[in-house]
C-alpha cells in the first residue's frame, strides 16, 4: 500500500513539475503585452489590437494552467524568479522592429506547441491522466491559432514591405 501511495505521490509531483514549467513558459509568453506597449510602426493600432487579444488569450490560459496546479499544490508559482528557474523560453531583447517581434512571438508559440506535444503523451502514456491530456491537447490548438495568425501578420508584413521597395 505504501509503494501504491509513494507511486502516486511521485506521478502527481512529476506532474506538477510539468504544470509549473508550462505555467512558466506561458508567462514568459506574456512578453506579448510588452509588444503591445511599444507598437510604434506599419499598422500600429491594427498590430496593438493583435497583441492585446492575444495576451487576453494568454491572460485566459495562465489562469487555466494555475487552477490545475492549484488541484495538487495549495499555491502555484507566482514569482517572476521561479518563472526565470523554470522556464525554457528566453527572454529576448527589446526589439522595436515588428517583424522581429512577431518572429520572436512565433519561435515562443512552436516551442510551446512542441512542449504541449510532449505533455500530451507523457500525460496519457506515463501517468494515464486524460483529464490533463485534454487539457494540454486544448492549449496546443489556442497556442496553433495564435501561431497561425501571427504568421498572417508576418505575411501581410512582407507584402507590405516588398510593395514599398
Amino acid at each position: 500500500m505504501t509503494s501504491t501511495m509513494d507511486s502516486i505521490k511521485n506521478e502527481q509531483h512529476l506532474l506538477l513539475t510539468d504544470l509549473q514549467k508550462l505555467l512558466a513558459n506561458e508567462y514568459m509568453l506574456y512578453a506579448t503585452r510588452y509588444y503591445n506597449w511599444n507598437t510604434k510602426d506599419f499598422k500600429s493600432i491594427e498590430l496593438f489590437k493583435f497583441y492585446e487579444s492575444q495576451y487576453e488569450e494568454l491572460d485566459i490560459v495562465i489562469d487555466d494552467i494555475t487552477e490545475r496546479v492549484r488541484n495538487i499544490k495549495p499555491f502555484a508559482a507566482g514569482r517572476l524568479s521561479n518563472y526565470f528557474k523554470l522556464a525554457t523560453l528566453a527572454e529576448y531583447e527589446y526589439p522595436v522592429n515588428q517583424k522581429e517581434q512577431l518572429s520572436n512571438l512565433l519561435t515562443d508559440h512552436e516551442i510551446i506547441i512542441q512542449q504541449l506535444r510532449e505533455l500530451a503523451n507523457d500525460f496519457s502514456e506515463k501517468y494515464n491522466d486524460y483529464d490533463n491530456t485534454g487539457f494540454v491537447i486544448n492549449l496546443m490548438e489556442k497556442h496553433t491559432n495564435m501561431a497561425l495568425e501571427i504568421r498572417s501578420h508576418l505575411n501581410e508584413l512582407n507584402i507590405y514591405c516588398l510593395s514599398n521597395n
